[in-house]
């Protein structure tokens, strides 16, 4: 008998285990089934909808979709902070509606050290020793100092 005494495959054990949210066995093929709390949305869920390594740091285990919320707020936190220091607006024509619209352009390219993707990595420091490099201008500003930028070297 595959089930041993309960007379059940270990396909349909492992099956009633997630279904009733209990811990699985030990072996790789039921680890998948084991169940975690998300900190932020006190759901439980199966553990592989949790990253592995995500946010250790405080402790808190949060599920992908809590982690990713998470992840973004930060993004936009810190973005925030840098448009706060370049003074809020765009240099150029004072726009200053949504943060999603405002850039930072780099005055000399070749003074650039990291792009804002991945200054959001660094130290508020060396973020803003890089910002000191740029103007806070809005997308369309932003476009037509690369295209004042390129027609200058065209000609």
């Amino acid at each position: 008998m595959r089930g041993g005494e309960c007379g059940r495959t270990r396909t349909r054990i492992l099956h009633y285990c997630f279904k009733d949210r209990l811990e699985g066995g030990t072996d790789t093929h039921s680890r998948r089934f084991l169940m975690k709390t998300c900190s932020s949305c006190k759901k439980t869920l199966p553990e592989h909808d949790f990253y592995k390594q995500a946010d250790r740091k405080n402790g808190a285990s949060r599920c992908k979709s809590c982690f990713n919320k998470y992840c973004i707020q930060r993004w936009r936190d810190h973005k925030k902070k840098a448009i706060d220091y370049k003074g809020g607006c765009c240099a150029r024509c004072g726009y200053n509606n949504s943060p999603s619209a405002l850039e930072f352009h780099h005055r000399d390219p070749l003074e650039k050290d990291f792009v804002w993707t991945k200054l959001r990595l660094r130290s508020w420091d060396k973020v803003t020793l890089e910002l000191d490099k740029c103007d806070l201008l809005c997308a369309n500003c932003h476009r037509e100092e690369h295209e004042r930028l390129f027609n200058e070297l065209s000609s």
